[in-house]
């Protein structure tokens, strides 16, 4: 009984001050694969429900006091692995999944359990480069912004459709319309088409539904893209940007949500790399 109370105290009084745990994450919907670093010496590696809560409390059951970070590669999931888990007193990072060395066998056998460790190895040698972490509102309007580009290349498929129906039917577009297609004008003239077939009827009929929806969408969109171009987060930037010849609301709140806070480039070279005006040379040799 004595010896039982002994190892209990003993087990009870270890604690990892002034020692770094690292954790690499494989992040799936359902669970995530963990491999545990003291410093950069693996200790092991365990699956667990995808939240970060179990996570720290298995941290603080076995490795009490230490500092615990952790990192998972970009996916599905976004930053809120990242949010989770700093909330939680987890310093947490997010790397691209390019970056994470690769060998050939691990290719060749790929398990959730080898992918947070191969991560989990990388972190803790200090092998990768965290990719740049947006504020979350200024994600939320980045998200606006695809959304509406989504809805756009939506509108244009659907767009397409109508077109495609009718050169399959063999109905012509009238020279008024030609140079002018989807004014109010054309589409009160697809209404009333006369399609005598059933189906092909009811597929243009629906077609025109989806793009008049898609149309309103789009225009709904707009109108919340501006409100925010006026904020005060974005007035004073999409003001500067928008008196530039060629660049409007949509070109200028795209830049806006897409690069955050410009600061984060250390100059004007990684800057046109990031927006993709970086030229390529292979002139070696």
């Amino acid at each position: 009984m004595t010896n039982i109370k002994e190892k209990t105290k003993t087990r009870e009084s270890i604690s990892f001050k002034g020692q770094t745990i690292n954790i690499g994450l494989d992040v799936h919907k359902k669970n995530w694969s963990a491999s545990i670093y003291l410093g950069d010496s693996f200790v092991k590696t365990f699956h667990q429900e995808s939240t970060g809560t179990i996570l720290l409390q298995h941290l603080k059951a076995n490795y009490p006091d230490a500092v615990y970070k952790a990192c998972y590669e970009a996916g599905f999931c976004g930053f809120s692995v990242q949010r989770e888990l700093t909330a939680l007193g987890v310093e947490c990072c997010v790397v691209n999944a390019a970056d994470v060395p690769q060998t050939n066998k691990g290719m060749l056998s790929k398990t959730d359990a080898a992918d947070s460790r191969r991560i989990g190895e990388a972190f803790s040698k200090g092998l990768l480069k965290p990719v740049y972490i947006p504020k979350a509102n200024i994600e939320a309007d980045r998200n606006l912004v695809r959304y509406r580009k989504r809805v756009q290349e939506d509108l244009k498929a659907k767009k397409q459709g109508i077109k495609s129906c009718l050169f399959i039917l063999g109905l012509k577009i009238p020279a008024q319309h030609d140079k002018a297609y989807w004014t109010n004008n054309f589409i009160t003239w697809l209404k009333e088409l006369e399609i005598t077939d059933y189906s092909n009827n009811i597929t243009v009929s629906l077609l025109i539904e989806d793009v008049l929806l898609l149309r309103k969408r789009l225009f709904e969109t707009n109108k919340r893209l501006r409100t925010l171009s006026i904020s005060e987060i974005y007035a004073a930037n999409y003001t500067l940007l928008t008196s530039t010849p060629g660049i409007g609301l949509i070109t200028a709140m795209t830049m806006l949500t897409e690069i955050g806070d410009i600061n984060r480039f250390d100059n004007f070279s990684k800057f046109n790399s990031f927006i993709g005006l970086c030229p390529s040379e292979y002139s070696s040799g």
